[in-house]
């Protein structure tokens, strides 16, 4: 929360940073997910997002992920990042690809590991934002990673989302799956989120 209300009035070299806090609770745990974005020039920006969950027993868990990005141009980003969990933290390098027509929104992320075992990861998210009325719109979202090293999937996420959004601020029913393994043992989570974005 703390990296949300310094974002909120951050600005470098003239350029205003943006980001976005979510708490999701669901019937097995909450998780609260902060993501700023801070642009250091015109075309470079640095990129952080963090996760902390807590199921219902009190067992927490945490996950963040910097990125040092690059614009390329049309809608495409090169990136180098690094993720923390509870685990060793592991280096990476990919492409971002953007792209948004009327309300709708459509963002590939295909990335490398730069560990010792090279795992390749993807990430989409769709977003579908029409507008109600005036100040309401409707909220639509699914993203979807997965991971995969030596030709078998390491884990699999879906997080979905549908409610509505008023200047900045949403509402409404959540659904985050995750599947891990090549058995693809399966965790459910389903709830409600509320957050803002800026």
């Amino acid at each position: 929360m703390a990296m949300v209300a310094l974002g909120a009035g951050l600005t470098v070299n003239g350029y205003a940073a943006n980001g976005a806090l979510e708490m999701m609770s669901g019937d097995k745990s909450s998780t609260l997910e902060t993501k700023l974005s801070v642009p250091l020039t015109k075309k470079s920006y640095l990129f952080i997002r963090n996760r902390n969950d807590s199921d219902h027993e009190g067992k927490a868990s945490h996950f963040t992920l910097a990125d040092a990005g690059y614009t390329l141009g049309s809608g495409i980003d090169a990136f180098c990042e690094a993720q923390f969990n509870e685990g060793p933290m592991s280096y990476g390098t990919g492409l971002q690809y953007f792209k948004k027509s009327g309300d709708l929104s459509l963002v590939l992320v295909p990335s490398i590991s730069l560990n010792k075992e090279k795992d390749l990861n993807y990430q989409v998210i769709l977003k579908y934002n029409p507008s109600i009325s005036k100040d309401l719109r409707l909220l639509t979202q699914l993203e979807v990673l997965s991971g995969f090293r030596k030709g078998e999937r390491l884990y699999g996420i879906e997080r979905a989302r549908i409610g509505l959004e008023k200047k900045g601020y949403t509402l409404g029913i959540a659904s985050d799956t995750n599947q891990t393994g090549s058995s693809n043992k399966t965790y459910s989570n389903i709830g409600g989120f509320i957050g803002i974005e800026f």
